[in-house]
């Protein structure tokens, strides 16, 4: 008779766990290694400020300014020409001029068009210049703005301590503010 109670107990624990190893259905899994409920965090702008201090915020300077630069390039119309001017390493403006363009002109003495191809030809020059030139100034026109909206977005990302500590500094009022090539050397 013993044998028959270590039969049914075993039986009984067979049964209990048909459903897996640990009572886990393989199909209803919900444990953390399941990639697909994997959800990274969302950083950001609160989440990358400038501070004073430690090391540590020494060292969160290059995450925070990647940061708030990709935050530029995404967001600024044209916002890629004052990213590029404040990731550089020169500290210098963006140079707008390589966007200029040059109004091209049929050569007429070298030209194999006549007179009246040259003049045509000449006249869709024209046309494409003002076209690109209107786009080049609407280019120029925005990183002025964005210059300022960097600034500020710079400005907004340092703590109250970094501020105050800008603002002690004897060039800010003539070098510094309003400038976010020189606010960012300076942080």
């Amino acid at each position: 008779m013993s044998g028959r109670g270590r039969g049914r107990g075993n039986g009984s624990r067979g049964r209990h766990n048909s459903s897996g190893r640990n009572g886990n259905s393989s199909s209803t899994n919900t444990g953390g290694n399941n990639k697909s409920n994997y959800k990274p965090s969302k950083k950001s702008l609160s989440d990358h400020i400038y501070y004073l201090g430690s090391a540590k915020q020494a060292a969160d300077y290059d995450t925070t300014t990647e940061f708030i630069l990709n935050h530029i390039t995404k967001t600024f119309n044209f916002g890629n020409d004052i990213a590029t001017a404040l990731s550089g390493e020169d500290g210098k403006d963006y140079d707008m001029s390589k966007h200029k363009p040059v109004l091209e002109q049929v050569d007429s003495i070298t030209s194999t068009l006549s007179p009246a191809e040259a003049e045509v030809q000449n006249e869709q020059y024209k046309i494409e210049f003002k076209a690109e030139y209107d786009a080049y100034m609407k280019q120029k026109q925005c990183y002025e703005t964005n210059t300022t909206k960097a600034y500020a977005l710079l400005w907004e990302q340092c703590s109250k301590g970094m501020q105050g500590k800008i603002e002690a500094n004897e060039k800010f009022a003539s070098t510094i503010k309003g400038k976010p090539i020189e606010l960012l050397k300076i942080i």
